[in-house]
């Protein structure tokens, strides 16, 4: 599986005086049918420009993951995928399920790539409907969200939590990459440089520096015991500086904080998963398991599958839309249509 950008170039005689610059080519993406929707998804950001990566190939895979990390349950996860199937199904028949629906079917495809994912992060995590799979099925998860934490000097904070910080980072580093990739394609070489890789470098050297001062017991004095600490963080920041200038460099150094703070909202949806489905359990029906109970559970799933469902795709989305989007992806193109001979022509009688 490949994706393939293709434009053709409008041409025209040179100018005797000068040689006239081309406009920008339209881009034709050469995907997958069953990509289609998920390049809908990028598309609505911005259709990627002649010569610029397009992200669909790594959203492939970021996306369910993504998605997965915030909503892991092997109960919902088929049901999803089920709905995806039907969908599917239903989309190939070329039938319509009215104004409401349509964009549901429009989407059939990605509805089943979320509900793999959502599915095998539940397996993962042990979360059956809420239930925990050692309670159901006899088996331990694998990894919970809901259990483990890191000691950070006196500090105690979820393992989940710094799970889903150390997952930023390298989705962070990886869109910066790709940043500096599309300017060196280019043959902006001082612009990669002086970019995404200064920044790249920068962000780096913090996390690292963070990490040793939060494992040293917050202590600050050991960024000044180090002399290699101060330098590699404030090179990059004064050579971006030098070149942009410091308002370019001070926005870099909020950004970078704001972008991978974003992140703890896997954190936070997964753990509002929980305890959505808990709490609308006991509220209908207690600890004990009845007919009720049960009743409650699967109408407090129900809503959650909806609801949640919904919140968590424009969480996902919004992740790589602004916060990984905006270290590589632009989007400025516009799809190549290609030209159809008319089959009629209407032609004015006078008289």
């Amino acid at each position: 599986m490949y994706v393939e950008e293709e434009g053709a170039r409008n041409q025209s005689p040179a100018s005797d005086s000068a040689e006239e610059k081309d406009p920008d080519p339209p881009t034709l993406v050469k995907a997958p049918a069953w990509t289609r929707p998920l390049q809908s998804v990028i598309d609505n950001f911005g259709v990627p420009a002649y010569g610029e990566i397009n992200p669909l190939l790594f959203m492939i895979f970021t996306f369910p993951v993504m998605y997965g990390l915030m909503f892991g349950d092997f109960g919902e996860g088929p049901l999803i995928l089920i709905l995806g199937l039907f969908l599917w199904r239903i989309k190939k028949k070329g039938a319509s399920l009215g104004d409401f629906f349509q964009p549901f079917v429009n989407g059939a495809e990605l509805i089943v790539m979320l509900g793999i994912g959502i599915t095998i992060f539940g397996l993962i995590f042990g979360d059956f409907f809420g239930f925990d799979s050692s309670m159901v099925f006899g088996f331990k998860p694998i990894f919970s969200p809901l259990e483990g934490e890191v000691t950070v000097g006196n500090v105690t904070v979820p393992r989940y939590m710094v799970f889903t910080l150390a997952f930023g980072v390298f989705h962070l580093l990886f869109g910066m990459a790709l940043g500096a990739y599309n300017l060196i394609r280019r043959s902006e070489w001082k612009e990669a440089f002086f970019g995404p890789l200064c920044w790249a470098w920068f962000y780096a050297a913090g996390v690292f520096v963070i990490a040793q001062i939060a494992l040293s017991g917050f202590k600050f004095s050991i960024a000044l015991q180090n002399p290699l600490y101060l330098p590699l963080v404030f090179v990059p920041l004064l050579l971006s500086a030098w070149k942009e200038g410091g308002m370019h460099a001070m926005e870099l150094f909020i950004q970078s904080i704001s972008n991978t703070f974003s992140y703890l909202r896997i954190w936070a949806l997964n753990l509002a998963d929980f305890y959505v489905k808990f709490a609308i359990f006991l509220a209908l029906g207690g600890p004990a398991i009845t007919p009720f109970s049960l009743l409650g559970a699967a109408l407090g799933n129900l809503l959650v599958m909806i609801l949640e469902g919904l919140i968590v795709f424009v969480q996902a989305l919004r992740l790589h839309w602004v916060e990984w989007f905006g270290k590589f992806y632009e989007g400025t193109g516009f799809p190549f249509t290609p030209y159809h001979e008319p089959t009629s022509w209407t032609v004015p009688l006078n008289g």
